[in-house]
């Protein structure tokens, strides 16, 4: 069984969701689209920490094929992302082994089995309307989603718009598993 990578949270600002189990089955339970924004459920002082772990950068893997049909938005236009200190220490940490990456992403076993990745560095995330996710975006899996801007490994998530402000000062590199 592949490891998951929890020592990377720890490293790099771990942090406990503050929601009760029962609130998280709650929020999970509504179907997508009926999701509450997490303004509703979180106070501004956990958002804006939230979202300052993100002031030094944010990162999207994914597969280059997805990348070059439709850029880094879902259907939506939203990506979700994680803060690239995160993202640094990670790739140390899965050391090549994508099976590791993938757990700690909190993606499907061999999600990119066949597939190029690439590490999609967004310098400046604050410019595209960054937010704790709700579920609601085309992204989301409802499996994997947790309610609070966490991966199920403890590692940071927020979501973004694709907007030219983003998408013009992306920088691709291409990894090697």
């Amino acid at each position: 069984s592949p490891r998951v990578i929890k020592f990377v949270a720890e490293k790099t600002g771990y942090r406990i969701n503050p929601l009760s189990q029962n609130k998280i089955d709650e929020i999970k339970g509504l179907a997508k689209g009926s999701r509450p924004d997490p303004t509703e459920y979180f106070d501004a002082d956990y958002i804006a920490q939230h979202l300052a772990q993100f002031e030094d950068g944010a990162v999207k893997f994914m597969k280059k094929q997805s990348f070059d049909d439709y850029g880094i938005g879902q259907v939506d236009n939203t990506s979700c992302v994680m803060t690239k200190s995160q993202a640094d220490q990670l790739l140390i940490e899965a050391n090549g082994d994508i099976r590791a990456l993938e757990k700690s992403l909190g993606l499907p076993q061999r999600f990119y089995d066949g597939h190029e990745v690439l590490r999609i560095d967004i310098p400046n995330p604050l410019d595209g309307n960054i937010r704790l996710p709700s579920g609601n975006e085309a992204g989301a899996d409802d499996t994997f989603w947790i309610p609070g801007g966490l991966l199920p490994t403890g590692l940071s998530e927020s979501v973004l718009d694709g907007t030219d402000e983003i998408t013009d000062r992306l920088i691709e590199t291409s990894l090697t598993f």
